[in-house]
């Protein structure tokens, strides 16, 4: 099924109100069964309507609430369509994109086939870069406007981050996915890495402003090589380096 007749199912049952559970019954009814949710991009197509605007779409994130709780779709497929969203300026659409990694993160696992687990690595290596990235961008914005801007979500990347990488399964499937993209990118993700370790990531540590306000950034060049060497499996920000440089 085109991913063009999806976005169409997804604006209709917006227009027309449908509830989740009337918009779950209905894709199901109208899309073929053969193929998989993951293989439609149904997370992506969801996320991808769901922010179009400045703010998320309430009624079409709840769609893919439902989609996440009802395993219509994997963990890595929305892990990968989070990564995709590089507009950080929108802070309340990423603020709905971490909430929505809160209702799965604590419970990643690889049961399945081979594929299906390496995707889950790469994924979970995408997500981790991405957060990186947005932690750069809000840390930039704390120096450049003071104590307010971009505090509270630098703060919320921080800990997802920290949520993230405190596992050591977590750690362990970042570093398969690192293997997998033969170590490109590892030099330019811990200086990043380093950074965020300085505002206070791990052990519970008070979020450190002066370490924000008085360390230097990475480059925008250096965010830029952080997703070259990784379009190949989940898209730019897959780049290797995040666990092992806390271990």
């Amino acid at each position: 099924m085109k991913v063009v007749n999806l976005k169409q199912a997804i604006l209709q049952a917006w227009k027309e109100r449908w509830s989740d559970y009337q918009w779950a019954i209905n894709i199901k009814r109208n899309f073929p069964k053969g193929a998989t949710w993951d293989y439609l991009n149904l997370a992506e197509a969801l996320l991808e309507q769901a922010m179009i605007g400045p703010s998320p779409n309430p009624l079409i994130l709840s769609y893919l609430k439902y989609a996440i709780s009802s395993q219509m779709v994997s963990y890595s497929s929305v892990l990968t369509a989070i990564s995709k969203f590089d507009d950080f300026s929108r802070e309340l659409c990423v603020k709905s994109l971490l909430e929505i990694m809160d209702m799965f993160s604590h419970r990643l696992s690889c049961h399945g086939k081979a594929e299906e687990c390496i995707g889950l690595c790469r994924a979970l290596l995408g997500v981790a870069v991405w957060l990186l990235q947005g932690c750069a961008y809000y840390s930039e914005r704390l120096r450049e406007h003071g104590e307010v801007a971009g505090e509270a979500s630098l703060r919320a990347c921080v800990d997802r981050l920290e949520g993230l990488l405190l596992s050591t399964k977590n750690r362990a499937l970042i570093h398969i996915a690192r293997l997998e993209e033969h170590g490109e990118g590892v030099a330019c993700v811990q200086p990043l890495f380093s950074f965020v370790l300085g505002c206070g990531l791990g052990g519970g540590y008070l979020f450190n402003q002066d370490h924000v306000l008085h360390n230097p950034l990475p480059s925008d060049s250096l965010l830029g090589q952080c997703g070259a060497g990784c379009d190949q499996s989940v898209r730019q920000p897959q780049q290797p380096g995040q666990s092992d440089a806390e271990e």
